[in-house]
C-alpha cells in the first residue's frame, strides 16, 4: 500500500469549533492521523479507502489557512488540499430543527443542528421572536437548544 493521498475536502471552510468535514482521496485505510496544520482532527471515521469523516480541531487563528494531511503506517499524504477556518459573523446554517412542531404557545425546548451556530444570539420562529434561553452545547458547537 502507497503513501495516503488527500484530494479533496468537503467543505473546504469553516468556522472556528468543530465542523464536520469530510475527506477524498485514495489509500487512507489506516489513517493514525489528520491534521489541520499543526492541530489534529477529532472524531476521525475511516469510511473505506477514499473518504475519512472526522471533526476540525479549534482554530489555530482566525481566519486562518491550514494544509490538511492523513498520516498512515505507509507514511503522510504530500501537500494536502487547504482548509480555511473563518470568523464569527459568518450567516448560520440550519440543518434540522427536533421536533420538527409544537404548540403554538410555545413553552418547549428545540435543538437546532447547523453551522456557524456558536454566535448565535437569536432565534426567530415565523418572524417571531422566539427563546428566552439560547444556549451553544460546549464540545458540541452545532448543537443549539432553545427553551421558551
Amino acid at each position: 500500500m502507497g503513501q495516503p493521498v488527500v484530494t479533496g475536502l468537503s467543505p473546504a471552510f469553516g468556522g472556528v469549533y468543530g465542523d464536520p468535514v469530510t475527506t477524498s482521496g485514495s489509500g487512507v485505510t489506516e489513517a493514525t492521523s489528520v491534521m489541520f496544520g499543526p492541530n489534529a482532527a477529532t472524531c476521525v471515521t475511516v469510511v473505506d479507502d477514499n473518504t475519512i469523516t472526522l471533526t476540525t480541531p479549534a482554530d489555530p487563528g482566525w481566519n486562518t489557512v491550514v494544509n490538511v494531511l492523513v498520516t498512515t503506517p505507509a507514511g503522510t499524504s504530500a501537500g494536502g488540499p487547504t482548509f480555511a477556518f473563518s470568523t464569527p459573523g459568518l450567516q448560520p446554517g440550519v440543518d434540522s430543527i427536533t421536533p420538527s412542531s409544537g404548540p403554538e404557545a410555545g413553552g418547549g425546548t428545540i435543538t437546532i443542528t447547523g453551522s456557524t451556530l456558536l454566535y448565535a444570539k437569536a432565534v426567530q420562529f415565523g418572524g417571531v421572536q422566539g427563546g428566552s434561553c439560547l444556549k451553544c452545547v460546549q464540545g458540541r458547537q452545532r448543537l443549539c437548544d432553545v427553551i421558551d
